[in-house]
């Protein structure tokens, strides 16, 4: 920069004697300015280019930069000392200790509160604290120095301050395999063992010795000519032979020892039960007039209509549970062999509670499944309330007292399925 001001200064210098020399050098003149002007270009530009390189060179300080204190806070957070407590157990007579903390203390406060259990205590000069006499030569605990104490008594957890120590990382967890007594701050190292195993691959238990942990033993049967063989068990179980027959629950041949069906299998029910023939109009299985309270068509009759047709509620309870899966559980029934089950409307159920149910004579029985109150055993009806979709009826098997309830919600309530015959 200095070479560029300089030319500068030549420059109008050269001007001022260009006005006083004109007519006589000319010609020398521009000859010599167009040589400064072209020297002063090639200035600029050479400063022009030092200036952008310095720019990439600051930028990529600054990367460096940015990278160098990142690195730091790590380093930073690694070497940052832990403030730890860590106490002193002083035995009973003769013992030394090290006195860790930074900050030096005066022997009379530093151990006014065990003073009554302290004989003496010296440095390593010799110089004396003597609690019982009030004397104190030493004067103060110095970080770093040694000291002899001798204790009428034994003291524990004494402590003077929280110590600064270096960070060591490693698994700070005891049951780990791999737990590190010295470390103090916890890493992401920790190993345990598979489950069954200790940290040496090694069995916790192997009772008959057969090379599987007692924790992963699987008893089953082991004959793969018995009904449940199991390929996994390692340890020998009980084996259940094949025992072939109708497993249908609902078929007139259903065998409950069966495991095994044998698509024997049938269901003849017309309406008096299996193997037997079918009632004829109007008259019930023994050939009598058909009444409320006959079992019959799968069920038990509680509503006789004037063309013969009639309902019937089901001998088996459907568990209390919310609306949505009572009107599921209904249309699947197969209770008898019928598929055509129902959940009651309303009036249907009002019926049935009016005739063989509690509010009549109960022929059949029914066993009430507690609901969202065992106090309430109400019974669903599929009969959603006109002025609110969102609601249904429900009837109190306890009085007859008809209610809504928002069914969404998960309230559980008894039902019984229907069928038409």
């Amino acid at each position: 920069m200095k070479k560029f001001n300089q030319n500068i200064i030549i420059l109008i210098v050269a001007v001022f004697t260009i006005s006083f020399n004109a007519n006589s050098q000319d010609e020398h003149i521009c000859q010599y300015l167009g040589d400064q002007l072209s020297a002063t270009n090639d200035e600029l530009t050479y400063t022009r280019n030092l200036l952008m390189e310095r720019n990439q060179q600051l930028g990529i300080l600054q990367m460096q930069l940015d990278s160098a204190l990142a690195n730091t806070a790590f380093a930073v957070y690694t070497a940052t000392p832990l403030s730890l407590d860590l106490p002193l157990n002083l035995p009973e007579g003769w013992s030394m200790f090290g006195y860790a903390c930074v900050d030096s203390i005066d022997a009379m406060v530093g151990f006014s509160e065990i003073s009554d259990k302290i004989e003496i205590v010296k440095d390593e000069w010799g110089l004396s604290y003597i609690p019982s006499w009030e004397f104190n030569a030493m004067g103060n605990l110095k970080f770093s120095e040694g000291y002899q104490i001798k204790m009428i008594e034994e003291v524990n957890d004494l402590d003077f301050c929280q110590i600064l120590v270096a960070k060591i990382f490693g698994c700070t967890d005891e049951v780990a395999c791999n737990y590190n007594v010295e470390a103090n701050t916890l890493d992401e190292s920790c190993e345990y063992p598979t489950f069954g195993y200790d940290c040496y691959g090694e069995c916790l238990s192997d009772s008959d010795n057969d090379g599987v942990c007692d924790e992963l033993e699987v008893v089953g049967c082991q004959d793969d000519s018995y009904y449940n063989y199991n390929a996994e068990a390692t340890d020998s179980g009980i084996c259940i032979p094949f025992i072939e027959g109708c497993t249908t629950t609902w078929a007139c041949n259903f065998n409950p020892e069966a495991n095994t069906n044998n698509e024997s299998c049938y269901n003849n029910n017309l309406g008096c039960g299996c193997n037997n023939p079918a009632p004829n109009e109007g008259l019930n299985c023994e050939g009598t007039t058909l009444q409320i309270g006959d079992e019959i068509y799968g069920g038990m009759v509680f509503q006789i209509n004037e063309d013969g047709s009639g309902l019937v509620v089901s001998m088996e309870d459907i568990e209390a549970m919310t609306w949505s899966n009572a009107q599921n559980a209904a249309a699947n029934a197969t209770t008898e062999g019928y598929e055509d089950w129902y959940l009651p409307n309303i009036d249907q159920l009002e019926s049935l509670y009016n005739t063989i149910g509690p509010g009549g004579d109960n022929s059949l029985g029914l066993v009430f499944q507690a609901g969202q109150y065992a106090s309430h055993w109400k019974f669903w009806s599929s009969s959603v309330t006109p002025s609110n979709p969102n609601y249904v009826y429900i009837l109190n098997f306890v009085d007859g007292e008809i209610n809504e309830n928002y069914y969404p919600q998960n309230w559980t309530y008894s039902s019984r399925a229907i069928r038409t015959f």
